[in-house]
Protein backbone atom coordinates (compact mmCIF):
# COMPACT_ATOMS: atom_id res chain seq x y z
CA UNK A 1 0.00 0.00 0.00
CA UNK A 2 1.20 3.71 -0.95
CA UNK A 3 -0.05 6.15 0.77
CA UNK A 4 1.51 10.08 0.59
CA UNK A 5 0.70 12.92 3.49
CA UNK A 6 1.55 16.46 3.40
CA UNK A 7 2.05 17.74 6.69
CA UNK A 8 3.17 21.37 7.98
CA UNK A 9 3.54 21.81 11.89
CA UNK A 10 2.78 18.34 13.07
CA UNK A 11 4.34 15.84 15.02
CA UNK A 12 5.54 12.65 13.65
CA UNK A 13 3.82 10.96 16.49
CA UNK A 14 0.67 13.05 14.75
CA UNK A 15 1.01 12.12 11.62
CA UNK A 16 1.38 8.66 12.42
CA UNK A 17 -1.76 8.74 14.27
CA UNK A 18 -3.25 9.96 11.19
CA UNK A 19 -2.29 7.67 8.80
CA UNK A 20 -1.91 4.12 10.50
CA UNK A 21 -4.43 4.15 12.27
CA UNK A 22 -7.25 5.00 10.15
CA UNK A 23 -5.74 1.90 7.64
CA UNK A 24 -5.94 -0.42 10.60
CA UNK A 25 -2.34 0.09 11.79
CA UNK A 26 -1.30 0.19 15.51
CA UNK A 27 2.52 1.31 16.18
CA UNK A 28 4.44 2.05 19.49
CA UNK A 29 8.06 3.42 19.78
CA UNK A 30 10.88 0.77 20.87
CA UNK A 31 14.30 1.93 21.32
CA UNK A 32 13.98 5.01 19.01
CA UNK A 33 12.32 2.69 16.15
CA UNK A 34 8.93 2.49 14.89
CA UNK A 35 7.65 -1.05 15.70
CA UNK A 36 4.13 -0.96 13.05
CA UNK A 37 1.57 -3.64 13.62
CA UNK A 38 -2.18 -4.51 12.14
CA UNK A 39 -4.49 -4.27 14.75
CA UNK A 40 -7.17 -6.83 16.07
CA UNK A 41 -9.73 -5.77 14.09
CA UNK A 42 -7.59 -5.88 10.32
CA UNK A 43 -6.63 -8.90 11.62
CA UNK A 44 -8.37 -11.63 9.15
CA UNK A 45 -6.52 -14.57 8.31
CA UNK A 46 -6.05 -17.67 9.99
CA UNK A 47 -2.35 -16.73 10.58
CA UNK A 48 -3.49 -13.50 12.08
CA UNK A 49 -5.88 -14.81 14.31
CA UNK A 50 -3.04 -16.89 15.64
CA UNK A 51 -1.43 -13.59 16.74
CA UNK A 52 -4.82 -12.92 19.24
CA UNK A 53 -3.56 -16.62 21.12
CA UNK A 54 -4.39 -15.86 24.70
CA UNK A 55 -1.11 -17.97 25.48
CA UNK A 56 1.88 -16.27 24.35
CA UNK A 57 5.83 -17.07 24.61
CA UNK A 58 9.07 -14.82 24.03
CA UNK A 59 11.86 -15.58 21.86
CA UNK A 60 14.84 -13.53 22.88
CA UNK A 61 18.79 -12.95 22.69
CA UNK A 62 21.68 -11.35 21.31
CA UNK A 63 23.07 -11.93 17.91
CA UNK A 64 27.17 -11.92 17.61
CA UNK A 65 29.69 -12.92 15.13
CA UNK A 66 30.53 -16.19 15.66
CA UNK A 67 33.87 -15.48 15.25
CA UNK A 68 34.75 -12.24 16.33
CA UNK A 69 32.07 -11.78 19.30
CA UNK A 70 30.98 -8.60 17.48
CA UNK A 71 27.20 -7.91 18.10
CA UNK A 72 25.07 -7.30 14.45
CA UNK A 73 23.38 -4.02 14.81
CA UNK A 74 20.31 -4.06 12.78
CA UNK A 75 20.20 -7.94 11.98
CA UNK A 76 16.24 -9.25 11.03
CA UNK A 77 14.54 -11.69 12.95
CA UNK A 78 11.63 -12.90 11.42
CA UNK A 79 9.11 -15.60 11.28
CA UNK A 80 8.96 -17.77 7.95
CA UNK A 81 6.06 -17.21 5.69
CA UNK A 82 4.73 -14.56 7.57
CA UNK A 83 5.28 -10.66 8.29
CA UNK A 84 6.23 -11.22 12.08
CA UNK A 85 9.75 -10.15 13.00
CA UNK A 86 11.69 -7.52 14.73
CA UNK A 87 15.38 -6.39 14.49
CA UNK A 88 18.26 -6.11 16.68
CA UNK A 89 18.73 -3.31 18.92
CA UNK A 90 22.54 -0.90 19.30
CA UNK A 91 23.18 -4.25 21.36
CA UNK A 92 22.27 -7.23 19.66
CA UNK A 93 19.25 -7.82 21.58
CA UNK A 94 16.10 -9.08 20.40
CA UNK A 95 12.89 -10.08 21.39
CA UNK A 96 10.04 -11.53 20.24
CA UNK A 97 5.92 -12.21 21.66
CA UNK A 98 4.09 -15.21 19.25
CA UNK A 99 1.24 -17.20 20.50
CA UNK A 100 2.29 -20.77 21.59
CA UNK A 101 3.43 -22.85 18.70
CA UNK A 102 6.43 -23.59 16.44
CA UNK A 103 7.44 -21.72 14.31
CA UNK A 104 10.68 -21.46 11.81
CA UNK A 105 12.73 -18.68 12.68
CA UNK A 106 15.03 -17.25 10.80
CA UNK A 107 18.02 -14.68 11.49
CA UNK A 108 19.49 -12.44 8.65
CA UNK A 109 22.62 -10.04 8.17
CA UNK A 110 23.64 -8.54 5.51
CA UNK A 111 26.51 -10.32 4.55
CA UNK A 112 26.04 -13.06 6.37
CA UNK A 113 24.46 -16.58 5.17
CA UNK A 114 20.70 -16.81 6.58
CA UNK A 115 20.37 -19.09 9.77
CA UNK A 116 17.35 -20.94 10.51
CA UNK A 117 15.90 -22.69 13.58
CA UNK A 118 12.68 -23.97 15.15
CA UNK A 119 11.12 -22.74 18.23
Amino acid sequence: MKISVKAKDKTVREILDLVLKKNGIDYFVLENQVVLKMNQKSQTDRSREQILSPVKHTISGYLKDKASGEVLIGANIYIRGTYLGTTTNAYGFYSLTLPANSYPVVFSYVGYKDFFDEY
